[in-house]
């Protein structure tokens, strides 16, 4: 028997679910046959996408541990000040069996980009709220010279005008038998749901990237720190005109450690030998003059850090040192901000009252990388009738 809400006409009753935080919508496919069919409609998930406010899309905390074996976490962060991390865990249903070993490229709109530590390849793209429980394979890059391969650095990002996603890769060449870090870079893009779902090669880049990902996507542009800049030390990719430029970095910061969104500015974050931190934030995007400091963050360690446990010290990866000292992951409305710290704990920093608050959040690992993941339905099929956020 249908309730009352279900005779409503279809658009309407698809109006009143798209309103929904994400939490809801999940445990609303269990009420009934026609319910599931509703949410799993891929119209539905674009219109639940683009009916949210930014402020009222649900964010996750990411957790992602690679010991003793790869596993993601996702912990709803709080929609009110009192309450900035609830204790929900979720654990994915990526099929390990074609992924056994896997890393993370990016989150975006929802959606992550994954790929095989073990040789890069295959990459996948996984919504982990979707209706699907496996992730699915993208094609794979072919290299003349496969075995001379150092490093692979990817990007992943959404161009709100042309409506495509992108995954960009950039593979660095050994230079001889004991390089670590690679040369002679070059550049490939794939976009996601074409007709001609294949790899394009761009050609060589000028530009040492810091790998094993960008780490900052603003005004549909992917950023990556550089080795080989000095103080110009950002690099990003445009993903409509796939071209790669440099970006002017803060003139009276002495070298900075990471760059982040914060609040759709690109910043960059410095840390110091004191323990403090320094965020930086461009103002006015690729002005130079309009980076300013904003911030800092006093040194602290907090009350749930421990340097016991099982998890092994931060290892160095093939594509770049994943492990940070201190990592910047979000600042909320409020101007709170979320950090992680030695990849054991999760803080938030109050910038009004100078206070710290650990972020207790039950089952995650002695060890994790952690990012902000935006909460969706979205599904990659088809893409090109997408209206997702940049």
């Amino acid at each position: 028997m249908e309730s009352p809400i279900q005779k409503l006409p279809k658009a309407i009753f698809h109006d009143i679910l798209s309103r929904q935080p994400i939490q809801t919508l999940l445990e609303s496919k269990l009420v009934s046959r026609s319910w599931l069919a509703s949410i799993n409609d891929p119209a539905f998930h674009n219109l639940h996408f683009s009916t949210a406010d930014e402020s009222e899309v649900t964010l996750f905390l990411l957790a992602f541990s690679d010991w003793p074996k790869p596993k993601l976490q996702l912990a709803e962060l709080g929609a009110t000040e009192e309450d900035t991390a609830k204790t929900v865990k979720i654990t994915t249903q990526l099929d390990g069996s074609m992924l056994p070993d896997f890393d993370l490229v990016g989150s975006c709109n929802g959606i992550l980009c994954l790929y095989s530590t073990v040789s890069d390849d295959p990459l996948y793209i996984y919504n982990p709220f979707s209706s699907s429980a496996h992730g699915k394979e993208l094609p794979k890059l072919t290299v003349h010279d496969t075995d001379t391969i150092c490093r692979v650095v990817f990007g992943f990002g959404f161009h709100s005008r042309t409506k495509q996603y992108k995954v960009v890769k950039v593979v660095y060449y050994k230079q001889s038998e004991y390089d670590f870090s690679g040369g002679n870079p070059e550049a490939f893009v794939l976009t996601l749901g074409t007709d001609d779902d294949e790899w394009r090669r761009l050609g060589r880049i000028a530009y040492v990237l810091a790998g094993p990902a960008s780490e900052a996507t603003v005004e549909c542009r992917l950023h990556w720190k550089s080795w080989n800049l000095g103080d110009e030390g950002v690099v990003l990719f445009d993903l409509e005109t796939e071209e790669f430029q440099v970006v002017p970095g803060p003139k009276d910061c002495s070298s900075f450690d990471h760059l982040v969104n914060l609040r759709g500015n690109l910043s960059a974050v410095e840390l110091s030998s004191d323990g403090s931190v320094g965020v930086w934030v461009m103002r006015r995007y690729c002005v130079k003059e309009s980076w300013s400091k904003e911030f800092a963050i006093p040194s602290h360690v907090p009350r749930s850090y421990s340097m016991e446990g099982g998890a092994p010290p931060t290892r160095r990866k093939k594509n770049g040192i994943k492990g940070r000292s201190f990592k910047v992951l979000w600042e909320f409305k409020d101007g709170k901000v979320l950090f992680l710290y030695r990849s054991k704990c999760v803080v938030v920093y109050d910038q009004v009252s100078g206070g710290f608050e650990d972020v207790c959040i039950r089952g995650l690992p002695q060890e994790f990388q952690a990012f902000v993941h935006m909460g969706t339905l979205i599904s990659m099929d088809p893409v090109s009738n997408t209206q997702h956020r940049a």
